[in-house]
């Protein structure tokens, strides 16, 4: 119908009557509360009024708070690097790798401004033309017209051939047909846009497209840890983005195949120009140095943060969780989110996270099965 489902619309609504599930707004988790070696509730605060609370649990205890929330919740529980707990004044109860091994998507934006001369020039999406009364019509009515899209009109996924050692695309261009203030350099200011690229170019109200090389197969490992002043404030992150010289080489190999995808189609033969000829760089246009100089100013995430509660063998020490979700080390507690991925994937993280969730639900069923006929 041309709208996006998320999983509050398909898991959570359709259960939204049952006795059996309590919905939470405008909480925070605080930590885990353990009996012992069992985990048997958390402990929350309720943000507006600042009142705290507790919730029990008579089986076990699921943290699925995501890659960035659910190591803050075990480090606040006492489950993580033993010398970095003891730094933030936090009984250290399991000494795991909890917040290490962080792994994330990141893009740039290469902006092509187009003329009215341009053959695309009519077809690249610009608030004036996409909030048309025809348009929300057509969206309202029949879910159908621009607005029924993302902006990103296509994805390709390649093989930069730059680790012959690696068999999965490390490599994405998104393909985004417009240039407004929110579908190009992904928060750059307009000031900032104006000194680098020029005033031409920090205009969004203008028409164009954007071709955004993505880095699939990030070698830059990352970490997250608590703040160590003030430990229930949001932790810090250390993404470590573009550390390892492989991940430039990719995103250089993107920008130019996304220049050669340009230069050779008819087109965009005419009444195109790349923000890039007009950037104010030390380095010459569409040298390797430049590309790595536009890379590293304009770079940022595409919120797939994954891997912070590595999933694997129990006997493995860079491990958090074992095949069946479990925290090592603790009874009664499992993580279910992105958090688990023991690597990155060559895509969106959305749809493996929700096949996560469905597989861990029958673990959990499994388990409890098995455990109730003994």
């Amino acid at each position: 119908n041309g709208k996006r489902c998320s999983t509050a619309t398909a898991f959570l609504r359709p259960a939204i009557e049952r006795s059996n599930l309590h919905i939470g707004t405008g909480v925070t988790v605080r930590k885990v509360i353990f009996d012992g070696n069992k985990a048997v509730g958390v402990s929350y605060v309720q943000e507006a009024n600042n009142v705290e609370g507790s919730v029990r649990a008579r089986r076990e205890v699921i943290l699925s708070a995501g890659s960035i929330g659910s190591p803050h919740i075990l480090m606040l529980s006492g489950i993580g690097p033993s010398s970095h707990l003891k730094e933030a004044g936090i009984e250290n109860k399991v000494d795991l790798p909890v917040g290490k091994n962080l792994y994330d998507h990141v893009l740039f934006g290469l902006v092509y401004l187009a003329s009215p001369e341009s053959e695309i020039y009519e077809h690249t999406l610009h608030p004036d033309s996409v909030m048309s009364l025809n348009n929300l019509f057509q969206y309202y009515v029949y879910g159908t017209g621009p607005l029924a899209t993302t902006s990103i009109e296509a994805i390709g996924f390649l093989d930069s051939e730059i680790d012959k050692n690696v068999t999965a695309a490390t490599l994405a261009l998104h393909f985004v047909g417009g240039v407004s203030s929110n579908t190009s350099k992904f928060g750059l200011s307009r000031d900032i846009l104006k000194e680098v690229f020029g005033p031409e170019f920090a205009d969004r109200t203008k028409r164009g497209f954007a071709i955004a090389p993505t880095l699939l197969q990030p070698k830059s490992v990352g970490e997250l840890y608590l703040n160590i002043t003030h430990p229930f404030d949001k932790p810090v992150i250390d993404p470590h983005y573009l550390e390892h010289p492989d991940d430039v080489k990719v995103l250089i190999k993107g920008a130019k195949i996304a220049e050669e995808l340009v230069g050779t189609s008819q087109v965009f033969a005419k009444g195109i120009k790349c923000e890039g000829e007009t950037a104010n760089s030390p380095y010459e246009y569409g040298t390797d140095e430049f590309w790595e100089w536009l890379i590293r100013l304009t770079i940022t995430t595409i919120y797939h943060p994954v891997g912070t509660c590595k999933m694997g063998s129990v006997d493995d020490t860079s491990t958090v969780v074992d095949p069946r979700l479990r925290v090592k080390g603790v009874e009664g507690l499992r993580v279910v989110d992105a958090s688990i991925m023991p690597r990155i994937i060559s895509g969106n993280t959305n749809a493996p996270v929700i096949m996560i969730a469905e597989k861990a639900a029958d673990m959990i069923k499994a388990d409890w099965n098995n455990s109730l006929k003994k």
